[in-house]
């Protein structure tokens, strides 16, 4: 919105809402996140505690679901998706409980506040890591396509040789001393290219789950 209204020229956004307004305004991606574990992408996955009983999607129709934001790829979009390809709408079919983070639905699923929910991948391994008894009691039942982490990204239109620029010095952060004290603030190995092509699949994501993005209302549902 605020890059509609002519507030900002960049921004850092997530593969979701790349993906929106790339589609409504025009982005020219520079340079994305990769994690100091090497990653530089994520999926979304469906998760339940082991004695929930739920295994499939025939387990999930009418139970809750904890998802973050209707605007997270990871904790709603590729979830909607899940259950648009087994004949069910997620929002008329479950429960939705929204918490605003992907490791409070998390630990919603764990602490028995929802049925069942949807997370990304790498929060998910992070709290099974630090928590043994999270991941004992916790099982994943899908797991989505990856999609790129989050892409700094300016609006359609900026300045060529200055989007150059800042490209240039975004890749080359990782060799500057000053520069790796903000990347540690991300926790991010570096800055890698970012390409149009590179988003296909939250594309491919969005269509299964028979989303618009030129009109999908990303405000959080009540």
């Amino acid at each position: 919105e605020e890059l509609r209204d002519g507030k900002i020229d960049a921004g850092m956004f997530g593969i979701f809402t790349f993906a929106l307004t790339n589609a409504r305004l025009g982005l020219e991606p520079l340079g994305r996140i990769e994690k100091l574990d090497g990653v530089s992408s994520y999926s979304g996955l469906i998760i339940a505690r082991k004695d929930s009983g739920i295994k499939g999607p025939a387990d999930m129709k009418g139970k809750t679901i904890a998802l973050a934001d209707p605007a997270a790829t990871s904790g709603y979009v590729a979830q909607r998706g899940y259950f648009k390809k087994h004949g069910m709408n997620i929002d008329k079919d479950t429960k939705i409980f929204w918490t605003g983070a992907q490791d409070a639905s998390a630990m919603a699923v764990f602490n028995k506040q929802a049925d069942f929910g949807g997370v990304k991948n790498v929060i998910f391994n992070k709290i099974a890591k630090e928590n043994p008894a999270f991941k004992e009691a916790m099982a994943v039942l899908w797991e989505s396509p990856s999609v790129p982490d989050s892409t700094l990204s300016v609006k359609k239109g900026f300045d060529a040789k200055l989007a150059k620029k800042i490209k240039d010095t975004l890749l080359g952060m990782e060799k500057d001393s000053e520069a790796s004290e903000i990347l540690n603030k991300l926790n991010a190995k570096r800055f890698i290219e970012a390409k149009h092509s590179d988003y296909k699949s939250m594309n491919e994501i969005a269509k299964d789950a028979g989303i618009d993005l030129k009109t999908y209302p990303y405000t959080k549902k009540k």
